[in-house]
């Protein structure tokens, strides 16, 4: 038995990520940080926090709870993990609308 097997949307979305930068930050958006946060922008937030930049990055692998409980007090997310998935889901979506 035989199966047919489209695979063209595969070949086209390989063939975009080949042509994307290998390290690519995820974008936050106004009218994303609007619509999910108690901020107009990403700086507005961190300054609010007091936290930095370097701190955050820090977070991805090593969970602060201050900085948690910020976001769960200033944003629609639970946590800084769901935080990034959505913007990064968000991004991904304008990158690849072809494949929604």
């Amino acid at each position: 038995m035989t199966v047919d097997f489209d695979d063209s949307g595969f070949k086209r979305l390989r063939k975009k990520l080949e042509g994307m930068p290998e390290v690519q930050q995820v974008p936050f958006p106004p009218e994303l940080m609007r619509k999910y946060t108690d901020y107009e922008s990403m700086e507005g937030l961190l300054s609010a926090s007091g936290f930095s930049v370097e701190q955050v990055r820090s977070f991805q692998n090593n969970p602060n709870e201050q900085w948690e409980q910020f976001i769960r007090t200033h944003t629609r997310f639970s946590s800084w993990r769901e935080f990034m998935k959505a913007f990064t889901i968000e991004h991904l979506r304008k990158q690849f609308p072809e494949f929604q």
